[in-house]
C-alpha cells in the first residue's frame, strides 16, 4: 500500500468513527428528549445540547433522598458537581482523583436513569455493559428505554 493509500484508509477510519459518534449522540439526545417530554419537562429541548444533557439527565432521574438529605433539583446538582469535578481534575498531581470521581458520578447517574425506567436486574446489566464498552452502549440503552414508564423510587436511598 502506498503512502496515499495509508492516508486514505486512516481518513476513512476517522470518518467512520465520526459517523458512529454522531449516531450515538442522536440516539442519546433523542432518548433523553423523549423521556423529558413524557415527564412534561418544560426544557426538554436541552437534551440536544451536549453539556445541558447532564442537567436533563439529572432532572429525568428525579428527586432523590439520601438518608435525611433530599435533592430537590438533581439536574442542577449533577451539572454543577460534574463541572466542579472537571475543573478540579485539571489540578496537577491530584487531578486523576477527580477524574475518577467524574467517572463514578457518571456511572451512578446512568444507573439511576436505568433504574427509573427498567425493572429487576436490568439497570445493573445496562450499567455494567455501558461501563465495559466504555460508554458505547449507553446511548443505545437510553434510546431503548425512552418509551418505558417512569418508576418513581418508592424507597429512599439508604446511607
Amino acid at each position: 500500500m502506498t503512502e496515499w493509500g495509508v492516508f486514505a484508509a486512516f481518513g476513512a477510519l476517522i470518518f467512520l468513527f465520526v459517523i458512529i459518534g454522531i449516531a450515538l449522540y442522536i440516539l442519546s439526545a433523542l432518548g433523553l428528549y423523549t423521556m423529558a417530554k413524557r415527564r412534561n419537562m418544560e426544557y426538554a429541548w436541552l437534551a440536544w445540547i451536549p453539556v445541558a444533557q447532564v442537567y436533563i439527565l439529572g432532572e429525568i432521574i428525579g428527586p432523590k433522598k439520601f438518608g435525611d438529605f433530599e435533592v430537590p433539583q438533581p439536574g442542577l446538582y449533577l451539572l454543577g458537581g460534574l463541572l466542579a469535578l472537571w475543573v478540579l481534575s485539571r489540578l496537577p498531581a491530584i487531578g486523576f482523583i477527580f477524574s475518577l470521581a467524574i467517572t463514578v458520578v457518571s456511572i451512578g447517574a446512568l444507573y439511576y436513569l436505568f433504574r427509573s425506567y427498567t425493572t429487576e436486574n436490568t439497570p445493573v446489566i445496562y450499567t455494567i455493559l455501558s461501563v465495559v464498552t466504555f460508554g458505547f452502549l449507553a446511548p443505545i440503552f437510553v434510546f431503548m428505554v425512552r418509551n418505558n414508564e417512569y418508576n418513581a423510587d418508592e424507597d429512599s436511598l439508604a446511607v
